[in-house]
């Protein structure tokens, strides 16, 4: 089951709770001694891996950023633990982003 949250820049909505625990769990997996190796390609960050330390013994999570241009459209974020995905979207009216969409599977 999907569920889709919309965040607008400069407005008082919030992501659903399960959207928001997704991303403070990677971000208490990523604190703490943790790796993190990125990929470039044509001087933009394309993929981003965090594992636990230096080892790289245990992935904690990828995430693989698409682009049009320079600008990001859609950047999807593995937990290598759990399985869980969230999709982030930001939309564009020109090159600004007015608002982001966060879907978690």
């Amino acid at each position: 089951m999907s569920r889709t949250a919309n965040m607008i820049f400069g407005n008082t909505r919030q992501p659903e709770a399960n959207v928001q625990n997704f991303e403070l769990e990677l971000a208490r997996k990523s604190t703490g001694g943790s790796y993190m190796e990125y990929t470039e390609t044509a001087g933009l960050i394309t993929r981003v891996d965090y594992w636990q330390d230096p080892s790289k013994l245990v992935k904690l999570f990828t995430k693989t950023i698409t682009y049009s241009g320079s600008n990001p459209v859609q950047i999807i974020t593995t937990d290598e633990v759990t399985g869980k995905v969230l999709q982030t979207v930001p939309v564009y009216t020109g090159d600004v982003v007015t608002s982001v969409i966060k879907t978690i599977t």
